[in-house]
């Protein structure tokens, strides 16, 4: 059956309280192709096409941690990005973003001009002006919660419960929202697999504990 997208317009989307995320990994020259011509890029992730994008002579082509490819224009990746000086075939992020996590799938416009898809337990991303989707894993494999003046303070890929005690330890009211709300969205994902499976159970009052 195919999948559902629901269309959702990003600029009536209020960032203001979102949590704030810094890129933790780093971009291997390797994986950056500088494009030599106009060409269409299609970004596909576990065999879903998220978007497409026109890569124009002089703009970046990276190669994702899932194999995806996606564009950044020349002047926007020299905003963005800039040389590692503690290792030279890399490129670090300058700054961060602020994320809103997304429980069901959607379908909007991305900054280029094409139509983005991005599942549930993805992420909606401003960054700057622009607005677009971060799929689950990519966001969580490549980016970390990072507190007011910018620094790390938890990894994604800690349980929530940790990610939940560094937020509190340093007063970061917004990542405790958005833990509430991943929290939220785990249980009823569980909740909707053991229906799926048949299984006859009492719901517990927290099936992830923060």
């Amino acid at each position: 059956m195919e999948k559902t997208f629901k269309e959702i317009d990003v600029n009536s989307i209020d960032f203001e309280d979102a949590a704030t995320f810094k890129k933790t990994s780093r971009i291997d020259s390797k994986s950056i192709e500088v494009s030599q011509e106009d060409q269409e890029i299609v970004t596909i992730i576990d065999g879903i096409e998220e978007t497409r994008n026109t890569a124009h002579a002089g703009d970046r082509i990276i190669t994702g941690p899932q194999g995806e490819r996606y564009v950044i224009e020349e002047e926007k990746f020299e905003k963005l990005y800039e040389q590692n000086p503690e290792s030279p075939e890399e490129f670090r992020s300058k700054g961060d973003v602020q994320a809103i996590h997304l429980t069901e799938d959607v379908s909007f416009e991305a900054p280029w001009g094409e139509q983005m898809h991005i599942e549930a337990g993805g992420v909606l991303v401003k960054n700057g002006d622009d607005i677009y989707g971060i799929e689950e894993k990519a966001f969580a494999q490549t980016y970390g919660r990072s507190d007011k003046d910018g620094n790390v303070f938890a990894s994604l890929d800690e349980p929530l419960i940790e990610q939940r005690a560094k937020a509190t330890a340093i007063g970061e009211t917004s990542h405790l929202h958005d833990l509430e709300e991943r929290k939220s969205y785990e249980n009823d994902k569980i909740l909707e697999a053991e229906l799926d499976m048949g299984v006859s159970f009492e719901k517990e009052e927290d099936h992830i504990s923060l």
